[in-house]
């Protein structure tokens, strides 16, 4: 949920939820911030029952976003352009702001003073490398977000205008404003898409006020309130169906495994994760969109979930085991959230914020930040956030907006 910087103690571990044999929408959400991998006492995770899958898609070829550098990179416009290796980036003196963690602070500060409420941003000193989606209409800058979390993207004003109407439609606390400065993308000889820089507002005002915690993030981009994502059917009942379903458990088999008293919390969750790492059907992850399947969109967001039992530790985190990588991980958190607010061809981006461990949780935090993944191989979300230890056998989701009117309100 946050880079490998740095991580809070996690909150105490919360009771699971009581079995509930209900259709699932598609919706889903969860308690995010808390280390509630499942646990040897209290009652077992509940299995939940789904309606239909959604069916898999059929996708063209995946075409990935570009990553532009060095000569891909020009100050000004040039007077002759190039005859080939486009597309090309004239940056146009933008300045590619981002927060950097604070001088004085700890490495996940980001904050310009310690416990202070103004991130530490600073200008890109230069030799950066942007990232372009694949249509060229939307860039932000090209980082891990370790050491530089960017504060503002660009994309055409078609892109801004049209990411404002669906986050309106499902009433989301979030718009987007365009900037000052440009960065234009030059796609050939002749043709050019200039692109906007992109700042947010929250309810009308300073972006800085929005929450802290990614539930709560998530929640305010979604138009929603971040207690629903905890609800039965929610996120946390969603990520293990879908966890069971990819490893081959149907959901007849997941109620009798949870009804069979012989059967512990920690031999379930142990059984559940072996399940979905060892015996991965790829044509169920398909089939449910889950992992770089996941396609949230506008006002919809991604949802990433630890699936193990987790062994509580001194410090407040969970020890679950990673069965991929053979290692145990101790974990602060087992959800995150990214709340969608733009998407072009086959890239979004979100805007997110973590729980930094200094207790804000659903208060004013000013570190939000922007990232843009994609569809191709390793620019996905779970593709990001699967390759660092924040996780254990993660599961990605979408969350569906229940805002969202329905398609014959469109018209």
């Amino acid at each position: 949920m946050m880079p490998a910087t740095g991580r809070p103690v996690a909150q105490a571990v919360s009771a699971r939820p009581k079995l509930d044999i209900r259709p699932i929408r598609p919706t889903v959400g969860a308690r995010a911030e808390a280390a509630n991998v499942g646990t040897a006492s209290g009652p077992k995770p509940a299995p939940p029952v789904t309606g239909p899958q959604p069916p898999g898609t059929a996708h063209s070829a995946i075409q990935r976003y570009h990553i532009l550098a060095g000569a891909k990179i020009l100050n000004h416009m040039p007077a002759i352009r190039e005859w080939g290796g486009y597309p090309y980036a004239v940056v146009n003196g933008a300045q590619l702001p981002a927060q950097e963690p604070g001088i004085h602070a700890a490495p996940n500060d980001f904050l310009a003073n310690v416990g202070g409420n103004a991130a530490n941003i600073v200008n890109h000193p230069g030799g950066f490398s942007l990232r372009v989606s694949n249509d060229n209409n939307m860039a932000i800058e090209d980082t891990n977000l370790n050491q530089r979390q960017p504060k503002e993207f660009y994309a055409t004003q078609e892109v801004i205008n049209t990411s404002n109407n669906e986050l309106a439609r499902v009433n989301s606390e979030f718009r987007l404003t365009p900037g000052a400065q440009t960065v234009s993308i030059l796609t050939g000889w002749w043709s050019t898409r200039r692109l906007r820089s992109v700042t947010p507002v929250f309810n009308g005002g300073n972006a800085d006020n929005a929450p802290q915690n990614c539930n709560e993030m998530g929640a305010r981009v979604m138009g929603i309130n971040a207690g629903d994502f905890g609800q039965p059917g929610g996120a946390e009942a969603r990520a293990l169906d879908v966890a069971w379903r990819i490893g081959g458990v149907s959901e007849q088999r997941q109620i009798a495994l949870f009804r069979d008293n012989t059967i512990t919390n920690e031999d379930l969750a142990n059984l559940q994760a072996d399940r979905y790492v060892n015996h991965r059907n790829a044509d169920q992850v398909r089939r449910l969109q889950a992992n770089e399947h996941a396609r949230p969109e506008i006002g919809d967001a991604y949802m990433i979930a630890t699936i193990g039992h987790g062994t509580p530790q001194p410090n407040g985190t969970s020890r679950v085991h990673d069965i991929a990588s053979n290692s145990d991980r101790d974990l602060g958190w087992i959800y995150h959230f990214a709340g969608v607010v733009a998407k072009s061809g086959g890239d979004r981006v979100t805007l997110e914020n973590y729980a930094r461990g200094d207790g804000r949780m659903a208060n004013a935090d000013p570190r939000w930040y922007f990232q843009m993944y994609g569809e191709g191989l390793n620019q996905s979300f779970h593709d990001f956030h699967s390759a660092r230890p924040d996780y254990a056998n993660p599961v990605t989701l979408s969350v569906t907006n229940t805002n969202r009117p329905p398609w014959w309100q469109f018209w």
